[in-house]
Protein backbone atom coordinates (compact mmCIF):
# COMPACT_ATOMS: atom_id res chain seq x y z
CA UNK A 1 0.00 0.00 0.00
CA UNK A 2 2.70 2.13 0.77
CA UNK A 3 4.42 2.23 -2.86
CA UNK A 4 1.11 3.01 -4.34
CA UNK A 5 -0.06 5.65 -2.21
CA UNK A 6 3.33 7.87 -2.18
CA UNK A 7 3.31 8.15 -5.79
CA UNK A 8 -0.23 8.62 -5.83
CA UNK A 9 -0.11 11.24 -3.60
CA UNK A 10 2.81 12.75 -5.59
CA UNK A 11 0.16 12.60 -8.46
CA UNK A 12 -2.20 14.91 -6.56
CA UNK A 13 0.38 17.14 -5.26
CA UNK A 14 1.42 18.17 -8.99
CA UNK A 15 -1.90 18.47 -10.50
CA UNK A 16 -2.73 20.54 -7.80
CA UNK A 17 -0.06 23.19 -8.55
CA UNK A 18 -1.38 23.11 -12.20
CA UNK A 19 -5.17 23.72 -10.54
CA UNK A 20 -4.13 26.61 -8.44
CA UNK A 21 -3.95 24.80 -5.31
CA UNK A 22 -7.27 22.81 -5.75
CA UNK A 23 -6.64 19.68 -4.31
CA UNK A 24 -10.27 18.56 -4.62
CA UNK A 25 -9.91 19.15 -8.86
CA UNK A 26 -6.58 17.58 -8.46
CA UNK A 27 -8.40 14.34 -7.33
CA UNK A 28 -11.24 14.49 -10.28
CA UNK A 29 -8.11 14.98 -12.93
CA UNK A 30 -6.27 12.05 -11.39
CA UNK A 31 -9.48 9.99 -11.58
CA UNK A 32 -9.87 10.47 -15.45
CA UNK A 33 -6.24 10.34 -16.33
CA UNK A 34 -6.32 6.50 -15.23
CA UNK A 35 -10.12 5.72 -16.50
CA UNK A 36 -10.07 4.09 -19.63
CA UNK A 37 -12.93 2.21 -21.94
CA UNK A 38 -13.29 -1.66 -20.67
CA UNK A 39 -16.24 -2.56 -22.52
CA UNK A 40 -19.16 -1.15 -24.83
CA UNK A 41 -22.77 -1.16 -24.06
CA UNK A 42 -24.10 -0.58 -28.36
CA UNK A 43 -22.25 2.39 -28.87
CA UNK A 44 -21.64 3.93 -25.43
CA UNK A 45 -18.39 2.67 -24.06
CA UNK A 46 -18.19 2.08 -20.21
CA UNK A 47 -15.64 3.44 -17.70
CA UNK A 48 -14.51 6.61 -19.38
CA UNK A 49 -16.11 10.02 -18.73
CA UNK A 50 -15.37 14.00 -19.36
CA UNK A 51 -14.81 17.08 -17.45
CA UNK A 52 -15.71 20.30 -17.32
CA UNK A 53 -13.86 22.69 -15.35
CA UNK A 54 -15.55 26.09 -14.56
CA UNK A 55 -15.29 29.08 -13.09
CA UNK A 56 -11.74 29.15 -14.27
CA UNK A 57 -9.42 31.95 -12.60
CA UNK A 58 -8.62 34.88 -15.08
CA UNK A 59 -5.01 34.76 -13.54
CA UNK A 60 -4.48 31.28 -14.14
CA UNK A 61 -2.81 30.06 -17.26
CA UNK A 62 -4.66 26.97 -18.83
CA UNK A 63 -0.77 25.82 -20.02
CA UNK A 64 -0.50 25.59 -16.06
CA UNK A 65 -2.81 22.77 -16.48
CA UNK A 66 -1.49 21.29 -19.54
CA UNK A 67 2.29 21.36 -18.50
CA UNK A 68 1.20 19.90 -14.94
CA UNK A 69 -0.59 16.89 -16.61
CA UNK A 70 2.13 16.23 -19.00
CA UNK A 71 4.67 15.75 -16.31
CA UNK A 72 2.60 12.45 -15.40
CA UNK A 73 0.55 11.33 -18.89
CA UNK A 74 2.24 10.51 -22.22
CA UNK A 75 0.19 12.36 -24.38
CA UNK A 76 -1.35 15.97 -23.61
CA UNK A 77 -3.04 18.33 -26.23
CA UNK A 78 -4.22 21.42 -25.28
CA UNK A 79 -6.37 23.06 -28.07
CA UNK A 80 -8.25 26.55 -28.16
CA UNK A 81 -11.77 26.56 -29.04
CA UNK A 82 -13.40 30.18 -29.66
CA UNK A 83 -15.43 31.12 -32.89
CA UNK A 84 -11.76 32.34 -34.62
CA UNK A 85 -10.37 28.42 -34.04
CA UNK A 86 -13.59 26.80 -34.90
CA UNK A 87 -13.90 29.05 -38.28
CA UNK A 88 -9.91 28.50 -39.25
CA UNK A 89 -8.48 25.63 -38.14
CA UNK A 90 -8.87 21.93 -39.41
CA UNK A 91 -10.68 20.05 -36.58
CA UNK A 92 -11.16 17.13 -38.05
CA UNK A 93 -9.79 14.45 -40.86
CA UNK A 94 -10.47 15.19 -44.55
CA UNK A 95 -10.59 12.74 -47.37
CA UNK A 96 -8.21 13.89 -50.20
CA UNK A 97 -9.53 11.83 -53.43
CA UNK A 98 -7.16 13.36 -55.94
CA UNK A 99 -4.09 12.00 -53.37
CA UNK A 100 -6.07 9.08 -52.01
CA UNK A 101 -5.06 10.31 -48.29
CA UNK A 102 -6.99 11.32 -45.29
CA UNK A 103 -5.23 14.86 -44.45
CA UNK A 104 -4.77 14.68 -40.83
CA UNK A 105 -7.06 16.87 -38.03
CA UNK A 106 -5.97 18.14 -34.84
CA UNK A 107 -8.74 16.05 -33.20
CA UNK A 108 -7.14 13.19 -34.89
CA UNK A 109 -4.70 11.90 -31.53
CA UNK A 110 -3.61 8.90 -30.65
CA UNK A 111 -5.74 6.56 -28.11
CA UNK A 112 -4.90 7.64 -24.31
CA UNK A 113 -4.43 10.87 -25.42
CA UNK A 114 -5.47 13.98 -22.57
CA UNK A 115 -7.27 16.54 -24.51
CA UNK A 116 -7.49 20.03 -22.66
CA UNK A 117 -10.00 22.43 -24.39
CA UNK A 118 -9.36 25.68 -23.63
CA UNK A 119 -12.71 28.01 -23.97
CA UNK A 120 -11.33 30.89 -21.47
CA UNK A 121 -11.57 32.89 -24.70
CA UNK A 122 -14.70 32.28 -25.55
CA UNK A 123 -16.45 35.48 -26.77
CA UNK A 124 -19.91 36.44 -28.72
CA UNK A 125 -18.75 36.18 -32.94
CA UNK A 126 -20.25 34.47 -36.09
CA UNK A 127 -19.72 30.82 -36.66
CA UNK A 128 -19.94 29.19 -40.23
CA UNK A 129 -20.81 26.26 -41.51
CA UNK A 130 -17.00 24.92 -41.15
CA UNK A 131 -17.02 26.21 -37.51
CA UNK A 132 -20.92 24.29 -37.00
CA UNK A 133 -19.35 21.13 -38.12
CA UNK A 134 -16.02 21.31 -36.24
CA UNK A 135 -18.22 22.09 -33.11
CA UNK A 136 -19.98 18.69 -33.89
CA UNK A 137 -17.23 16.90 -34.12
CA UNK A 138 -15.28 17.97 -31.09
CA UNK A 139 -18.95 17.08 -29.36
CA UNK A 140 -19.11 13.94 -30.56
CA UNK A 141 -14.88 13.02 -29.60
CA UNK A 142 -16.22 14.64 -26.03
CA UNK A 143 -19.74 12.64 -25.30
CA UNK A 144 -19.32 9.73 -27.85
CA UNK A 145 -15.73 8.69 -28.34
CA UNK A 146 -16.04 9.18 -32.06
CA UNK A 147 -13.79 11.20 -34.19
CA UNK A 148 -16.34 12.13 -37.47
CA UNK A 149 -13.89 12.20 -40.57
CA UNK A 150 -15.01 14.61 -44.15
CA UNK A 151 -15.44 12.20 -46.92
CA UNK A 152 -17.38 15.27 -48.55
CA UNK A 153 -20.29 13.40 -49.60
CA UNK A 154 -20.70 11.72 -46.17
CA UNK A 155 -19.25 12.24 -42.95
CA UNK A 156 -17.42 8.50 -41.44
CA UNK A 157 -17.59 8.52 -37.52
CA UNK A 158 -14.14 6.59 -36.23
CA UNK A 159 -14.16 5.23 -32.45
CA UNK A 160 -11.59 7.11 -30.71
CA UNK A 161 -10.56 6.69 -26.97
CA UNK A 162 -9.31 10.31 -25.25
CA UNK A 163 -9.45 11.75 -21.83
CA UNK A 164 -11.20 15.28 -22.16
CA UNK A 165 -11.18 18.24 -19.69
CA UNK A 166 -13.27 21.24 -20.97
CA UNK A 167 -11.53 24.02 -19.55
CA UNK A 168 -14.57 27.30 -18.93
CA UNK A 169 -15.57 30.52 -17.26
CA UNK A 170 -19.35 29.50 -17.22
CA UNK A 171 -20.27 25.84 -18.51
CA UNK A 172 -18.54 24.73 -21.15
CA UNK A 173 -20.62 24.89 -24.71
CA UNK A 174 -19.80 21.68 -25.66
CA UNK A 175 -23.42 19.65 -24.55
CA UNK A 176 -23.27 16.26 -22.55
CA UNK A 177 -20.13 16.58 -21.07
CA UNK A 178 -20.30 13.88 -17.68
CA UNK A 179 -18.95 15.83 -15.18
CA UNK A 180 -19.22 19.79 -13.81
CA UNK A 181 -16.73 21.38 -11.45
CA UNK A 182 -16.11 24.79 -10.69
CA UNK A 183 -12.26 25.55 -9.80
CA UNK A 184 -11.32 27.30 -5.99
CA UNK A 185 -7.67 28.12 -6.14
CA UNK A 186 -5.92 28.22 -2.83
CA UNK A 187 -2.86 28.37 -1.65
CA UNK A 188 -0.44 25.64 -2.22
CA UNK A 189 2.74 24.76 -0.37
CA UNK A 190 5.78 24.77 -2.87
CA UNK A 191 7.68 21.80 -2.68
CA UNK A 192 11.01 20.94 -4.30
CA UNK A 193 10.38 19.60 -7.57
CA UNK A 194 13.10 16.28 -5.92
CA UNK A 195 10.58 15.86 -3.45
CA UNK A 196 8.12 14.65 -6.05
CA UNK A 197 8.95 10.92 -7.78
CA UNK A 198 7.42 11.37 -11.20
CA UNK A 199 8.99 8.44 -12.48
CA UNK A 200 7.22 6.34 -9.85
CA UNK A 201 4.01 8.09 -10.89
CA UNK A 202 4.39 7.50 -14.47
CA UNK A 203 5.24 3.88 -13.61
CA UNK A 204 1.93 3.77 -11.59
CA UNK A 205 -0.52 5.76 -14.26
CA UNK A 206 0.97 3.26 -16.86
CA UNK A 207 -0.29 0.08 -14.95
CA UNK A 208 -3.20 1.26 -14.06
CA UNK A 209 -4.38 2.61 -17.31
CA UNK A 210 -3.85 -0.94 -18.65
CA UNK A 211 -6.41 -2.75 -16.59
CA UNK A 212 -9.14 -2.84 -18.79
CA UNK A 213 -11.52 -4.60 -16.90
CA UNK A 214 -14.54 -3.96 -14.81
CA UNK A 215 -14.96 -3.55 -11.27
CA UNK A 216 -15.83 -6.11 -8.30
CA UNK A 217 -18.58 -4.04 -6.04
CA UNK A 218 -19.47 -6.18 -3.10
CA UNK A 219 -22.98 -6.53 -2.00
CA UNK A 220 -22.75 -4.43 0.45
CA UNK A 221 -21.28 -2.07 -1.21
CA UNK A 222 -23.68 -1.90 -4.11
CA UNK A 223 -26.45 -1.67 -0.79
CA UNK A 224 -24.32 1.29 0.48
CA UNK A 225 -24.52 3.02 -3.05
CA UNK A 226 -27.98 2.58 -3.30
CA UNK A 227 -29.08 4.27 -0.29
CA UNK A 228 -26.42 6.71 -0.73
CA UNK A 229 -27.89 8.10 -4.35
CA UNK A 230 -31.28 7.99 -3.02
CA UNK A 231 -30.06 10.70 -0.33
CA UNK A 232 -28.77 12.71 -2.33
CA UNK A 233 -31.66 12.79 -4.94
CA UNK A 234 -34.04 13.43 -2.68
CA UNK A 235 -31.75 16.17 -1.11
CA UNK A 236 -30.66 17.65 -4.93
CA UNK A 237 -32.14 17.83 -8.64
CA UNK A 238 -30.00 15.89 -9.86
CA UNK A 239 -30.64 12.99 -13.12
CA UNK A 240 -31.21 9.47 -12.58
CA UNK A 241 -27.67 8.93 -15.23
CA UNK A 242 -25.36 10.23 -12.37
CA UNK A 243 -25.49 7.38 -10.90
CA UNK A 244 -23.47 6.14 -14.20
CA UNK A 245 -21.13 8.88 -13.60
CA UNK A 246 -20.88 7.92 -9.86
CA UNK A 247 -19.64 4.23 -10.97
CA UNK A 248 -16.67 5.58 -13.38
CA UNK A 249 -15.53 7.64 -10.74
CA UNK A 250 -15.40 4.98 -8.23
CA UNK A 251 -13.55 2.59 -10.39
CA UNK A 252 -10.94 5.29 -11.41
CA UNK A 253 -10.72 6.13 -7.76
CA UNK A 254 -10.02 2.42 -6.79
CA UNK A 255 -7.40 2.43 -9.98
CA UNK A 256 -5.39 4.97 -8.40
CA UNK A 257 -4.74 2.87 -5.41
CA UNK A 258 -4.57 -0.28 -7.94
CA UNK A 259 -7.79 -2.05 -6.51
CA UNK A 260 -10.08 -3.50 -8.45
CA UNK A 261 -12.63 -3.83 -5.50
CA UNK A 262 -15.09 -1.06 -4.13
CA UNK A 263 -15.01 -0.68 -0.75
CA UNK A 264 -17.09 1.06 1.55
CA UNK A 265 -13.92 3.38 2.70
CA UNK A 266 -13.17 4.13 -0.91
CA UNK A 267 -17.05 4.86 -2.17
CA UNK A 268 -17.03 7.19 0.81
CA UNK A 269 -14.16 8.90 0.04
CA UNK A 270 -15.71 9.06 -3.94
CA UNK A 271 -18.87 9.90 -1.83
CA UNK A 272 -17.42 12.62 0.01
CA UNK A 273 -15.76 14.27 -3.63
CA UNK A 274 -18.92 14.34 -5.06
CA UNK A 275 -20.74 15.97 -2.23
CA UNK A 276 -18.38 18.67 -2.63
CA UNK A 277 -18.91 19.14 -6.33
CA UNK A 278 -22.08 19.32 -6.06
CA UNK A 279 -21.76 21.79 -3.24
CA UNK A 280 -19.73 24.05 -5.66
CA UNK A 281 -22.06 23.68 -8.36
CA UNK A 282 -24.61 24.63 -6.10
CA UNK A 283 -23.13 27.83 -4.43
CA UNK A 284 -21.39 28.55 -8.17
CA UNK A 285 -25.20 29.18 -9.48
CA UNK A 286 -24.67 26.61 -12.12
CA UNK A 287 -27.05 23.68 -12.84
CA UNK A 288 -25.71 19.82 -12.99
CA UNK A 289 -27.77 19.07 -15.73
Amino acid sequence: PDAVAAPRAAAVAQLTRGLGGDAVAAEYVLMLLVSRSFAKHGDKSLGCWSLNLARWPQDLQVAELGRAAAELAPRVVQLELNSKSLNERKWRPTKDFEANRLVAGQLQLAPGTLLVVDETSLAEGQVGVHGLKALAAITGVVTDQVLSCDFQVQDVNVPLELSCIMVSQGKSIIKGVDALLPVRCAPSPALPQDAVPLDAVRLLLGLVTRTAKAMNIPDDVAKQISTDFAEVRRKLEVPAELIHLWMGMARGYCLGFCENDLTVARWRAVLQLEQQRLRRIEESGLSVR
